[in-house]
């Protein structure tokens, strides 16, 4: 079991097996950041937009109970468990975009993104800062993800995946600026 976890971990990129030597963490080149989040906007946008066409009932209500969920966790301050709601939610919408091979492409990207994100929400506690408004803007954003989706507006749910999408990539970007002053 163990074997099957690290290979799984592998072929998701979060770990590195070295033959003979064991696994280590996958580290992210901060130099790729621009085309992850350049790869994570188009990707976000196309999910919306075909998540607009083709959802279904169950669907939203996946959405709006992982949302829900993603906004108890932030008022208790659950750092771990708002970043698997999150995660949830996000592939979510990608489950009701239809398509297999953009899910698999948009998972990821999500689990990329959900690194950086702990890394982001560390930065924030470590400083003994919990920028509320920061994750009210969040779910804010998947309310009316949520809203354009049920209303079947691919346009509405594509500004607002582009919006996300940038708010996520100021985040990590301040984020990683405090840690480079920080050390």
């Amino acid at each position: 079991p163990v074997r099957e976890a690290l290979i799984r971990l592998a072929s998701e990129g979060l770990i590195t097996l070295n033959p003979n030597r064991g696994a280590r963490v996958s580290s992210i080149d901060i130099s790729e950041m621009p085309q992850f989040f350049e790869a994570l906007d188009v990707c976000q946008r196309l999910v919306l937009r075909l998540s607009a066409h083709r959802r279904s009932e169950s669907d939203l209500e996946k959405l709006r109970s992982a949302n829900r969920k993603f906004a108890d966790a932030a008022k208790k301050k659950n750092v771990t468990a708002m970043s698997e709601l999150n995660n949830e939610f996000h592939l979510a919408t990608a489950s009701a975009c239809g398509n297999k091979y953009i899910y698999g492409l948009y998972r990821e990207l999500q689990s990329i993104g959900l690194r950086l994100s702990r890394s982001a929400f560390r930065t924030a506690f470590h400083e003994n800062h919990f920028d509320g408004d920061y994750y009210e803007i969040v779910i804010n954003h998947h309310d009316t993800m949520i809203d354009a989706l049920s209303q079947r507006d691919p346009d509405k749910a594509e500004r607002i995946g582009l919006e996300h999408t940038d708010l996520f990539r100021r985040r990590i970007t301040r984020a990683m600026e405090t840690d480079l002053a920080r050390d």
